[in-house]
C-alpha cells in the first residue's frame, strides 16, 4: 500500500488517489522494508541540488563532460589501440606491396595524432576535474555549515538538561565539568589554530629511536 503527502502535510492512501499539484508520491512506514518521509525528504534534497547544479552547466560545459565521460571508460583504450594497430598495419602493408604508404615509419603523423590526443583528453580532463572540485568545494562548505548548527543544537540540548537537572529535587545536584564544558558550542577558529600548531609541532625525540643512548661524561677524577 503507498501512501503520499503533499507540500501543506495532507495525507492520502491507496494507489488510485492522486497527491493533488504540488505534491510528491513518497514511501511511508506502513510497510515492512518502506523508506521513511523524513528519509525521502533528505533524498529528494539532495537530488534537487544536484539536478540545480547540472541545470547551471553551460553548453560547452556539458558537452566536455560528455566528451570526458566517454574517454574514461574502458572502451576507448581498446578504441584507441585498435586504431593505431590499424594505421600501422595500414601503411606497413602499403609499403610490403611496393605502394605509396600515406604515413611511413616511423609514422610521423600518427605520433602527431596521438600527441594532439593527448593534448585534448588532458584539457578536457582537467576542465571537468575543475568544475567538479569547485562543488565538491560547495559541498564540503555546506557540510561544514550543518555541521556547526548540529553542534550549536548539542550544545543547546546539553544546558537545557542540565537545567533541568539543577531544577529537579529529586535529582542530587553535583557539579559536571565534562557537561559545563560541552555546554559550550565549538569554536571553528580556536579549533583550527589548535589542529594547525599539533601538526607544525615537531614530533618529540627519544633517544631510543636513533638506537644509541647519549652516555654519561666521565667523572673527573680529584688528585
Amino acid at each position: 500500500m503507498s501512501d503520499w503527502t503533499d507540500q501543506h502535510g495532507r495525507q492520502g492512501h491507496g494507489e488510485g488517489e492522486r497527491p493533488p499539484r504540488g505534491g510528491r508520491r513518497v514511501r511511508v512506514d506502513t510497510e515492512k522494508g518502506a523508506v521513511p518521509p523524513h528519509v525521502t525528504e533528505n533524498i529528494d534534497a539532495i537530488a534537487s541540488l544536484r539536478n540545480a547544479t547540472k541545470g547551471r552547466l553551460t553548453v560547452h560545459q556539458r558537452a566536455i563532460e560528455t566528451v570526458t565521460a566517454f574517454v574514461v571508460r574502458p572502451l576507448t583504450v581498446y578504441l584507441l589501440l585498435a586504431i593505431v594497430a590499424s594505421w600501422i598495419a595500414l601503411n606497413v602493408a602499403e609499403a610490403a606491396f611496393g605502394g605509396s604508404p600515406l604515413d611511413p615509419p616511423p609514422f610521423f603523423w600518427l605520433q602527431g595524432g596521438v600527441a594532439l590526443y593527448c593534448a585534448l583528453v588532458t584539457t578536457v580532463v582537467l576542465t571537468t576535474q575543475a568544475r567538479q572540485n569547485k562543488e565538491r568545494e560547495q559541498q564540503a562548505l555546506l557540510d561544514f555549515q550543518v555541521n556547526l548548527l548540529a553542534d550549536q543544537r548539542t550544545a543547546k540540548i546539553i544546558g537545557l538538561l542540565e537545567e533541568l537537572r539543577r531544577d529537579l529535587p529529586s535529582v542530587r545536584d553535583r557539579v559536571d565539568r565534562v557537561a559545563d564544558a560541552m555546554q559550550k558550542a565549538a569554536d571553528p577558529k580556536a579549533l583550527l589554530v589548535a589542529m594547525e600548531e599539533t601538526l607544525e609541532e615537531p614530533p618529540p625525540h627519544h633517544p631510543s629511536d636513533a638506537g644509541t643512548t647519549p652516555s654519561e661524561p666521565p667523572a673527573s677524577s680529584s688528585s
